[in-house]
């Protein structure tokens, strides 16, 4: 395979830490992991002097607004970086004939359904965060067709912040916490989600015109965030007692998919992905915590 030179978008955020490590490992890539300061996807002109300085050959939007309450009333900053910036993206790539994967969001359905969802069901998303990756996913499309859209859900690992460390710290330092029990979707080991992502893009040489398009990932299987806080308790050897609460009794302002199970048939077929059944990939994020505590 050709050496390619690749731009990461969001660079100081936990899946493009990933993406870096993962590409570290195939040495036919030169990557380009750059944060805001180096490549603000709201700006054009900062995208295409990045591609041109270093002549992308891909790029992998991993930046986004992910505020998910604050952007009920940051509407506008969280349009700007989740849809308008896509506008942005898809302009360059297209000038010059550069493919793109971008990450997207089980938020873009309403989670009223009770079956996997999948990449054809139409979405409805219910809060201001998943309307505007809605809207991303139209404008990248829209403009650009040798793109790929990967939808996702539940995102962890063992280092940046997110539900897996939160409820560690939290089971150490308290007796009893309340977690949301009527919300279903699947965890989804940041780790494994790059690792798909890299595979994809070693694929793309032969990609035909019926591959882009919009897929989604997340591990295998589906459980509560309830249920995942006692899976992550159980084998860290955490004894804080979890108290389930409904969705209504765990106000927040903006507004959560029910159901947001994602059904995964489209990627495996396509691009021959394997994945991992989430309570495996739960106990390989904790093998990697715990070596980290002891480095």
């Amino acid at each position: 395979m050709t050496k390619r030179n690749i731009l990461i978008t969001g660079g100081d955020g936990m899946l493009a830490s990933h993406l870096k490590e993962e590409f570290a490992q195939t040495h036919n890539n030169n990557v380009y992991c750059l944060n805001k300061s180096e490549c603000d996807i709201t700006n054009i002109h900062s995208i295409s002097q990045v591609v041109d300085k270093h002549h992308i050959d891909l790029i992998i939007n991993t930046a986004a607004y992910t505020a998910v309450d604050m952007a009920e009333t940051e509407k506008e900053i969280a349009n700007k970086i989740n849809h308008l910036a896509l506008n942005h993206i898809a302009e360059v790539a297209k000038r010059d004939d550069i493919e793109v994967i971008h990450i997207s969001t089980d938020y873009v359905f309403s989670g009223e359904g009770s079956i996997p969802y999948r990449e054809t069901d139409p979405t409805s998303p219910v809060s201001v965060y998943g309307k505007t990756k809605v809207d991303g996913e139209i404008a990248l499309l829209k403009n650009h067709t040798k793109s790929i859209i990967i939808r996702t859900s539940w995102l962890y690992d063992a280092c940046h912040a997110n539900f897996f460390t939160t409820m560690v710290r939290l089971g150490r330092e308290k007796d009893k916490i309340s977690v949301v029990n009527d919300q279903f979707g699947t965890p989804t080991y940041v780790k494994d989600l790059a690792l798909t992502i890299v595979s994809i893009s070693n694929k793309l040489d032969t990609a035909t015109t019926e591959k882009y398009g919009i897929y989604h990932f997340s591990n295998e299987g589906e459980t509560t965030w309830c249920d995942f806080a006692h899976e992550i308790f159980k084998n860290n050897g955490i004894t804080c007692a979890i108290h389930p609460v409904s969705t209504e009794q765990f106000v927040r302002p903006a507004q959560r998919p029910k159901y947001a199970v994602l059904d995964k048939t489209k990627i495996k077929f396509t691009f021959g992905i394997k994945i991992p059944e989430w309570k495996s990939s739960l106990l390989n994020c904790i093998e990697q915590f715990n070596l980290n505590i002891r480095n």
